[in-house]
């Protein structure tokens, strides 16, 4: 980890295009004596494969089939733009997973099954098992489009004896936090007005865009005061050589820890980075809600509106969903409530290896690393860390979805305040006229 540096779909009605070569639709095909359906995918996640060869040993009557459109581009359109337009046009594949360039944008307009209907009317399917709070933040307009086996949570850790029980903030909370913890203070290591800005903003895009309707309010004022926030801070913070991230923590000179909970040591690393003291897991500044927001994982499945074998590829989506592929998850957090307690149970254990000597030791299970310092062990982690990753997901209630297009004219605009001195009022002006017209172009036109 850089110690400079802690962070960091369109729908055009159109005749059907392809995909690799073949047009990729939803009319009932069979092979032998099994119907086929088509799981079209932007990724090359092996645990698609895998999970597509088990079904379909396990499954007497359909057969799927993946067709990839990783590389699919018609008249300069990407992936996501070429399965739009096929669905659109009435194709499609059965079961798409958008992975990494889901967005809520890609399933809006009503070209995917609202899933929900599926989980309700399946006898076998129980929605308490699972993180029922996790699958709702992906809803849109209360229509669950898509799903993601796994998931991440994305917060903000600041010391509990700063900001007590609080479980959200807004912009002014954290420029008041930051004014009076003292200029001296450092909003985290390496918060130069631009990674302000961009941390900021990354994680607090969902309060300035509504996905049901495609509107947008970067112009209402809170994004203002976003960026002026960010413009008090240096253009670039240099350091000396014996600069230390843990020692900046630890002395409460840092007042934010931007965490990524992928796993059950999530916890853990953040109250070791702070020393062992109480932290608060407030997230963003998300106006009003849990700053703690949910990133779907390398996997997001959704129906074909046009699908006829809808039943079918729910059958397929809720294979991830059961306790054999859930144990198997390792980049990530598993939607089964009973998979995450066995994780948390295992992980406040003590598990030994022998070193190369032969000698019984504690086993090292993750360990928290900055560049230039010694590596951290973790060797178990303790109930309280347990506790606190259960609370930290239960109080999630916004997705985290970027549209990295969208981010970069932001990013882009807000440049031209930063280092060209332009009217702040202009260049908001600009940033919601262009982010409305791209979002209206892209996904809602």
């Amino acid at each position: 980890m850089r110690k400079m540096k802690i962070i960091a779909l369109m729908i055009t009605v159109a005749m059907a295009l392809t995909a690799c070569g073949k047009a990729a639709d939803a009319d009932i095909k069979t092979e032998g004596e099994k119907t086929v359906l088509t799981l079209g995918t932007v990724s090359s996640a092996s645990a698609l494969q895998r999970q597509a060869d088990a079904f379909n040993i396990q499954n007497t009557e359909y057969q799927i089939e993946i067709r990839s459109y990783q590389d699919a581009a018609v008249d300069g359109s990407n992936a996501i733009n070429t399965i739009q337009m096929e669905i659109s046009a009435g194709k499609g594949p059965d079961i798409i997973d958008f992975g990494y360039l889901y967005t809520p944008g890609a399933v809006s307009k009503g070209i995917m099954e609202d899933l929900s209907a599926y989980m309700e009317e399946d006898e076998d399917f129980h929605k308490e098992d699972y993180f029922e709070n996790i699958i709702n933040t992906f809803a849109i307009d209360n229509k669950l489009y898509v799903i993601s086996p796994q998931f991440t949570i994305n917060t903000v850790a600041v010391r509990k004896e700063d900001l007590g029980d609080a479980i959200n903030w807004e912009i002014q909370d954290v420029m008041s936090y930051y004014q009076k913890s003292g200029q001296d203070k450092i909003l985290f290591p390496g918060d130069s007005r631009k990674e302000v800005f961009g941390f900021l903003c990354m994680g607090s895009m969902g309060t300035y865009i509504n996905w049901t309707d495609g509107s947008c309010c970067f112009d209402d004022g809170k994004f203002k005061e976003l960026i002026t926030f960010a413009d008090q801070f240096p253009d670039y913070r240099i350091y000396d050589e014996d600069f230390s991230v843990l020692s900046q923590f630890r002395s409460g000179n840092a007042l934010l820890y931007p965490l990524s909970v992928s796993n059950v040591y999530g916890c853990t690393k953040a109250r070791m980075v702070f020393g062992d003291i109480p932290l608060n897991y407030i997230g963003y500044p998300l106006d009003g809600r849990n700053g703690s927001v949910a990133q779907p994982g390398r996997i997001i499945l959704g129906i074909n509106k046009n699908s006829k074998n809808k039943e079918a590829s729910w059958q397929f989506i809720k294979s991830f969903l059961q306790e054999e592929y859930q144990s198997s998850i390792e980049n990530g957090l598993p939607l089964l409530k009973s998979e995450m307690e066995i994780r948390l149970e295992k992980a406040q254990e003590i598990e030994y290896e022998k070193n190369e000597t032969g000698e019984k030791v504690e086993k090292a299970k993750d360990s928290i690393l900055f560049e230039g310092e010694d590596a951290i062990d973790i060797f178990c982690i303790s109930k309280q860390d347990a506790c606190d990753v259960l609370e930290i997901i239960s109080n999630a209630e916004t997705a985290y979805a970027v549209d990295y297009d969208l981010y970069s004219i932001i990013l882009e605009e807000a440049g031209r305040y930063f280092d060209d001195g332009r009217d702040i009022n202009s260049v908001i002006e600009i940033i919601q006229s262009r982010a409305s017209i791209y979002i209206s172009e892209n996904y809602y036109g």
